[in-house]
C-alpha cells in the first residue's frame, strides 16, 4: 500500500531555479533508493484559498513561499529497508555537502512526516494541477473523515480530477525544530492529515472554480484550522 512521505518546505522566492536544480539532483537519488514518485509543489498564489494558505504558515518567512511536496513510496517496509543506503550515500555525495553547495532553502526549518494512505481514488496524473491540504483532526474521528473523502471523490472525480489521496499520521522525527503537529496546532488528542487532489492541468481545475479547500458544516475537522493551496509542480520524478 501506498506510504506517504510529506514535506512543506519554506523556500525564498528568488531561489525558485536553485531549487528545482538541487530538488531534480536529490529527487534522482531518492527514486535510485526505491521511491517510486515525487513531485516539489510550487504555489499558485492567483488561486485564492477559502482557509489558510501554506505560505502564510508559521514555516515561512517574508520573501519565502511554501512548496508543497511528497515521496510516494511502494510502501513502509520499502521506505525502512531503503532509507540507510540513501543517507549513506548522501553522506557520500559532496552535492548534499552544504559547505560546498549552499542549499536554496532552510532545512532546519522544513516540515516533513511520514503518512499511512487512508483512501486513494484515481491514477496518477502524468503533469498534474495540484490541490493540497494539511490540517488536525481528532483521533476518533478516522471513519467520518474517510466518509467524506469518499463523497468528496464522487464530485471531484465527475468533475475531471484525476486522483484523491488521504493520508494520515503515522511517523514524524523527533528532532525538527518545526513540525506538522506545531505547524497545524494538533493537540496530544489530535492527528495530522496529508491529503492532495491532482487535476489533468489548471484549467481543467479553474473551470470548475472551485475553492481551494472543502467546506460545510458536516465536516469531522475545525475547517478554519486546515492549510489548503493550489499548486503547479516544478518537478515530477519517477
Amino acid at each position: 500500500m501506498t506510504y506517504i512521505e510529506g514535506f512543506i518546505m519554506p523556500v525564498p522566492v528568488t531561489h525558485q531555479e536553485g531549487f528545482i536544480r538541487f530538488s531534480a539532483m536529490a529527487d534522482e537519488l531518492w527514486t535510485q533508493h526505491g521511491a517510486n514518485r515525487i513531485l516539489e509543489c510550487w504555489p499558485d498564489d492567483s488561486v485564492p484559498s477559502d482557509s489558510g494558505g501554506f505560505s502564510a504558515s508559521a514555516c515561512c518567512r517574508d520573501g519565502e513561499i511554501a512548496v508543497f511536496s511528497w515521496i510516494e513510496w511502494q510502501d513502509k517496509a520499502t521506505r525502512d529497508r531503503n532509507m540507510p543506503l540513501l543517507e549513506a550515500a548522501m553522506q557520500a555525495d559532496p552535492r548534499f555537502d552544504p559547505a560546498l553547495f549552499p542549499l536554496p532553502f532552510d532545512n532546519d526549518r522544513v516540515v516533513s512526516g511520514c503518512f499511512r494512505l487512508l483512501l486513494e481514488r484515481g491514477e496518477p496524473s502524468p503533469s498534474p494541477y495540484v490541490q493540497g491540504f494539511v490540517f488536525p483532526i481528532d483521533d476518533g474521528r478516522q471513519d467520518a473523515l474517510y466518509d467524506v473523502a469518499e463523497r468528496a471523490w464522487a464530485r471531484l472525480g465527475q468533475q475531471g480530477a484525476c486522483r484523491l489521496v488521504l493520508s494520515w499520521q503515522d511517523d514524524f522525527p523527533d528532532s525538527r525544530p518545526v513540525d506538522f503537529p506545531a505547524l497545524t496546532g494538533a493537540g496530544s488528542h489530535e492527528r495530522t492529515v496529508f491529503a492532495f487532489v491532482e487535476w489533468p492541468s489548471r484549467e481543467a481545475y479553474r473551470e470548475h472554480a472551485q475553492p481551494c479547500g472543502p467546506s460545510g458544516d458536516d465536516l469531522p475537522f475545525d475547517h478554519a484550522r486546515m492549510m489548503a493551496g493550489c499548486f503547479t509542480p516544478v518537478i515530477l520524478a519517477t
